[in-house]
């Protein structure tokens, strides 16, 4: 995780809270809809935390409207992207979010 240049996935939101325990991630990207908890919950949730507030979230989503995107922004989440998308729009807001 931080400092580590490898990928990371869960499948669900479940295994991230112990991910954070451990060694914070440098970034997060997550889906709104997850199995368990919506991912703006656990936006809302992470972000909440003084501990892992200053992680970047992006939402890289289906959710493609207007009102899914400013909820986004609004749970804290440093970045919108939708579904489907093009690898260099993620490539560019991956490195732009690492860098702040």
């Amino acid at each position: 995780m931080g400092g580590n240049t490898g990928v990371d996935t869960l499948p669900s939101g479940l295994q991230l809270r112990d991910v954070l325990e451990g060694d914070s991630p440098d970034l997060i990207i997550l889906d709104v809809m997850l199995p368990w908890k919506n991912g703006f919950e656990l936006c809302r949730s992470i972000k909440s935390s003084p501990r892992w507030s200053n992680i970047p979230i992006l939402f890289l989503t289906g959710r493609t409207t207007d009102a899914d995107f400013a909820k986004g922004i609004g749970v804290g989440a440093d970045g919108y992207l939708t579904k489907p998308f093009k690898l260099a729009e993620l490539t560019e807001k991956i490195s732009a979010l690492l860098q702040r």
